[in-house]
């Protein structure tokens, strides 16, 4: 069954990675075919009171309860990026 159709929509993006890293912004994720859907993300990031502005497109397919992410723009479109799988404790960003 597939769930990253739960999570078609608009999301903020709000991360601490330590004191002098954080990350905001906002994140897309919509469908582009019947079994992928795209991520779009624009987030600011904080380095150490530096700014850095950045934007990335992805792919997701989902392929028995696995999300596998893949690169949609430049030199590494459609190389892999990540696989999360459900049943690994690892991948607890995954927790539908």
């Amino acid at each position: 069954m597939s769930k990253i159709k739960y999570l078609k929509g608009n999301w903020i993006v709000k991360k601490t990675i330590d004191k002098n890293t954080s990350i905001k912004g906002r994140c897309f994720i919509k469908n582009i075919s019947e079994h992928y859907y795209e991520l779009k993300e624009d987030v600011k990031t904080k380095i150490n009171n530096q700014l850095i502005l950045g934007h990335q497109l992805f792919k997701i397919f989902e392929l028995r309860n696995n999300l596998i992410f893949y690169y949609n723009t430049g030199q590494l479109k459609n190389n892999l990026l990540y696989k999360f799988e459900r049943k690994k404790k690892l991948s607890v960003i995954f927790l539908l």
